[in-house]
């Protein structure tokens, strides 16, 4: 099913076939539907590869490169510093670099709809491409964290780092990191698993859906923009 495909099925089913009314709603919706249905659960990776990424994050590289950080206890996910997704002008873009723009500062950010996991990404010195774990990585609430205060026993053991979602301020994303009381985040490498939102420059009318999702994500899509629709047309 192509992208052309999928609005035409949408509006066929509000009554709109010939898509003079709801075609540009029907986009809109397209790129709503994924991060709500996202956001409700119930799907896997493979039902959504092309939003997947991962990237190993590096606290020993300098600012400015892909994978440095700015602070090693917490990593920025949100907004025009977004550390996760940052890519950054290189020194051989010199001749397409514009403005105040120079070798080094961020070129593009994608948003992160979900973090997914995050494991150790210290890298084997045996086996170029693989990893030679040796922490563990866990998630955990903000109860978790409040916990974390008042008795010494919810503490993260020796090679053991928590991580939490959090906000920087009132609008940053953050994952902020608690290694044990005897570890640091300084020299880490860590891996991150995670979901990014979808760039409209990124879908035409002749992009082949079935190649970036499964059918059946397809067809959730396709029913989250028909109900939503059907509530704006009725004015429920």
């Amino acid at each position: 099913m192509t992208f052309d495909d999928l609005i035409g099925e949408i509006c066929s089913r509000v009554n709109d076939p010939d898509r003079d009314t709801y075609a540009t709603r029907a986009e809109n919706l397209f790129y709503a539907g994924i991060p709500s249905l996202i956001s409700a659960g119930g799907w896997t990776v493979e039902d959504i590869p092309y939003l997947y990424r991962t990237r190993t994050m590096d606290t020993a590289l300098a600012g400015g490169e892909i994978g440095s950080v700015y602070e090693d206890n917490e990593l920025l996910i949100s907004g025009d510093s977004n550390e996760l997704t940052a890519i950054y002008w290189l020194a051989e873009d010199a001749e397409v670099i514009a403005g105040d723009e120079t070798a080094g500062t961020v070129r593009s950010v994608k948003n992160v709809l979900k973090i997914i996991d995050i494991v150790d990404g210290t890298p084997d010195d045996t086996n170029a491409g693989l990893l030679s774990p040796s922490i563990k990585y866990r998630r955990i609430t903000h109860d978790d964290y409040s916990q974390l205060s008042i008795d010494s026993e919810y503490l993260p053991q020796s090679q053991e780092i928590f991580y939490l979602i959090d906000l920087k301020g009132t609008d940053t994303q953050i994952i902020k990191f608690i290694p044990a009381s005897d570890g640091t985040m300084s020299g880490k490498e860590y891996k991150v698993s995670y979901i990014i939102a979808p760039k409209e420059s990124e879908f035409g009318t002749t992009t082949e859906l079935s190649d970036r999702f499964s059918d059946s994500f397809i067809w959730k899509v396709i029913d989250f923009a028909e109900a939503k629709l059907k509530q704006e047309i009725t004015g429920e």
